[in-house]
């Protein structure tokens, strides 16, 4: 367990950021504009690192802190074919919702199940920043908490299962004659996905063997948690050799 930063009334924001295809920006988010300005501008100056590159992380530790969104956006990236995703949470103590806008008070519950999604049900290389909280364009000794998140895996997946139902199509026979055929009826269900304990063999052609048992890939994830008001980085638990999700 690795403490990443102290969470107090001295962080003033939580940002989230996320690297996405802009295929897959989450339906409902805004696209940047000057409404969102106050908050883009904490992205400004130079930061201190507080957590290198790490891969498969799941964030687990926002819901369980003094902190509520305020604000998300995304912005298309210089190579056009990707965005950022920004949700931006403050502490309470600093909260206005007076100054909400009434557009985002309407979608927050829509920007959270985003943001929940996005967090709680993918794994993501992650790296952390304290940054200075600005106020009219000048460095403060509050900070900002600034979550940097890509190369994106997916923890579950939809897969189409038949409920044992039909229904009547209508169809037509070689002697164009009408008739009704059955047709199974389908639904999408989520599952979570499940991986090999060991990954696979490299080989030079194809996929090669899976290593060691089937196992979740969350089973497999580093996870930021808050411990009293310590964000800490908890690396995932040995998995026994017998384990198998299959």
């Amino acid at each position: 367990m690795k403490k990443i930063a102290t969470l107090s009334l001295s962080v003033r924001l939580v940002v989230f950021q996320y690297h996405v295809k802009n295929a897959s920006i989450p339906e409902g988010i805004p696209k940047y504009s000057d409404f969102h300005k106050p908050t883009a501008s904490q992205f400004e100056g130079t930061g201190v690192q507080v957590m290198g590159p790490t891969p498969d992380v799941l964030s687990e530790f926002i819901d369980n802190s003094d902190y509520q969104l305020i604000d998300a956006w995304h912005a298309t990236e210089e190579d056009w074919t990707r965005s950022a995703v920004r949700f931006v949470f403050c502490h309470k103590e600093y909260l206005n919702p007076a100054g909400l806008r009434p557009e985002f008070v309407t979608q927050r519950d829509g920007l959270l199940e985003s943001f929940n999604r996005l967090a709680g049900k993918n794994l993501w290389q992650t790296m952390a920043h304290i940054n200075p909280f600005f106020v009219a364009g000048k460095a403060t000794d509050e900070t900002v908490l600034v979550l940097d998140c890509n190369s994106r895996k997916e923890a579950t997946k939809f897969i189409r299962v038949e409920t044992g139902e039909f229904n009547l199509v209508p169809a037509k026979t070689e002697d164009e004659e009408e008739i009704f055929v059955k047709e199974p009826v389908t639904v999408m269900v989520e599952e979570p996905v499940i991986v090999f304990q060991g990954g696979r063999e490299k080989v030079e052609r194809g996929i090669g063997p899976g290593i060691g048992p089937k196992v979740l890939l969350t089973d497999k994830a580093n996870r930021l948690k808050l411990v009293s008001n310590e964000v800490v980085l908890v690396a995932p638990e040995p998995i026994p050799a017998s384990a198998s999700a299959t």
